[in-house]
């Protein structure tokens, strides 16, 4: 499970700071995340899912991305992710998975402006009858 709080630290430290700036460019602003596939996705055992999304830094900062499983769904196992430290991720929907089961996985984007800053995107997988 992530540790939110330092982000959330990082969040309020830029929001106080953009109430003392008066230009814009002279404080750091949150990654933009953009998913290019729906945030609700229906899927069958053994299906090849790919997690695709398009990051943007206002300021034009890099970024570090994560993409990770989240212990919200139904699902009660752990699923490996191809890629996770990309925009294209991929993993395949296990064959024990059931009708019903949920699979909660986020993409975390951080920055590396002052304070950095992280956003977080979510896509929620649901599997259904073949």
């Amino acid at each position: 499970m992530p540790d939110f709080f330092p982000a959330a630290q990082n969040d309020f430290a830029a929001r106080l700071k953009w109430s003392v700036t008066t230009k814009y460019a002279d404080a750091n602003h949150e990654p933009l995340i953009t998913l290019q596939v729906p945030e609700s996705l229906l899927v069958n055992p053994g299906q090849k899912v790919k997690l695709h999304a398009k990051i943007t830094d206002p300021d034009g900062n890099s970024t570090t991305l994560k993409w990770f499983q989240m212990p919200a769904g139904s699902y009660p196992k752990a699923i490996e992710i191809t890629g996770s430290d990309t925009p294209v991720a991929s993993f395949t929907i296990p064959e024990d998975a059931k009708t019903g089961h949920t699979m909660h996985f986020i993409l975390k984007a951080t920055d590396n402006g002052l304070p950095a800053l992280t956003s977080y995107q979510r896509v929620i997988i649901e599997v259904r009858t073949r």
